[in-house]
């Protein structure tokens, strides 16, 4: 019995000694596979822009709802005031039927951004933009604000211009309103 114990004891550390190089590269994929991850969904006044227009155009309410403000949640609940389950219950509702009368035919949305311009606090253009958002949502709440310009398109349509406001709060980027 004491044979046995040590004979699996052995084959246990040979095991582990011939599979740890293995086992150290797999941890490290894993690892580089999240830092990877983390730095491709950091937030930004670009893809909070793109992120929120794409999924107005294409009918997609759980990313509408992610990159969307409190002002354009406001603004979505048709300027009621809503909880975001409410207004979520009510964009897919909304959007499904939308989606029907479409015939399942959702246009593929190309968005091009050209220009991002950060604003800086305190200066005339920050405090208008500022106190527009804060018309429907905490102003208090805005860390920073960015414009953000380029075009979209739809499927064969032509290009479209946009200017937007993009605002930082909670150290997060999301789609304010258009300029």
């Amino acid at each position: 019995m004491k044979k046995t114990k040590q004979g699996r004891e052995r084959m246990m550390k040979q095991l582990i000694k011939k599979f740890w190089p293995l086992l150290c590269l797999l941890v490290l994929v894993l690892v580089a596979g999240g830092v990877f991850l983390l730095m491709g969904s950091e937030s930004t006044p670009e893809k909070a822009v793109a992120g929120f227009l794409t999924a107005s155009l294409e009918y997609d309410e759980d990313d509408l709802l992610e990159y969307a403000s409190d002002y354009q949640r406001v603004e979505l609940a048709g300027n009621v005031e809503m909880d975001g389950e409410t207004l979520e219950q009510y964009l897919q509702t909304s959007y499904a039927q939308a989606r029907e009368l479409m015939e399942g035919e959702i246009p593929t949305v190309t968005v091009e951004v050209d220009s991002v311009d950060t604003l800086a606090m305190g200066t005339e253009r920050y405090e208008e933009l500022l106190a527009e958002y804060g018309e429907k949502a905490d102003a208090k709440a805005v860390e920073a604000m960015a414009v953000v310009r380029g075009t979209y398109r739809t499927d064969d349509d032509p290009k479209n211009s946009f200017c937007a406001l993009a605002v930082q709060c909670g150290g997060k980027w999301y789609y304010g309103f258009r300029i």
